[in-house]
């Protein structure tokens, strides 16, 4: 579980980066966004696509990139 705990430690650190950039643009954020879900479909050989995809999504509307445009703070 360790390979697991690393690749989640390096999404979220990726994704606090992604956060930082969104108040620089919105460009940046998805630049982020698309590198943590990049590592973690190299870092993993792609068996949890599914779930990054997932994770990229929801990343996306948290930072306010869905449809209503609005950020969301709450991870729950």
């Amino acid at each position: 579980m360790g390979g697991t705990d690393e690749i989640r430690n390096k999404a979220g650190d990726y994704a606090d980066k992604a956060k930082g950039a969104r108040r620089q643009g919105s460009e940046k954020a998805q630049e982020g966004v698309d590198r943590a879900g990049q590592e973690a479909s190299e870092r993993t050989g792609g068996r949890f696509d599914e779930q990054v995809q997932r994770g990229q999504d929801q990343a996306r509307r948290r930072m306010g990139e869905d449809a209503n445009d609005e950020a969301q703070d709450d991870w729950s």
